[in-house]
């Protein structure tokens, strides 16, 4: 692997982990000491995928359908995978899974 492939899987090895950790761990702790867990899981989806509609309009903006409702589906299964495991093992394979092999 070249040093700058490298350096690109690190990175974005970090910006998943840590865009998990934030998101679906911090925040989602956060707002469950204020409302019911359905409610936390829908304002966590939507931060998520307000997120990569800002974030990455190129590819998950509102002229790209294709690309938000893949995000959108993405962001659901994560969403269940936390609320069912407690954890964010599985779904930061999963997030690192969905970015490296179908983005």
């Amino acid at each position: 692997m070249s040093g700058s492939l490298g350096v690109y899987f690190v990175w974005m090895a970090a910006s998943v982990i840590w865009q998990n950790f934030i998101t679906f761990g911090i925040l989602y702790q956060k707002l469950m000491t204020t409302f019911s867990e359905n409610v936390t899981m829908v304002l966590v989806m939507l931060i998520f995928l307000i997120g990569h509609m800002i974030l990455l309009p190129d590819k998950f903006g509102l002229e790209h359908f294709g690309g938000l409702l893949f995000i959108l589906i993405t962001t659901i299964i994560l969403i269940v995978i936390r609320r069912f495991t407690h954890n964010l093992n599985l779904e930061t394979a999963l997030h690192l899974a969905f970015y490296y092999f179908l983005s």
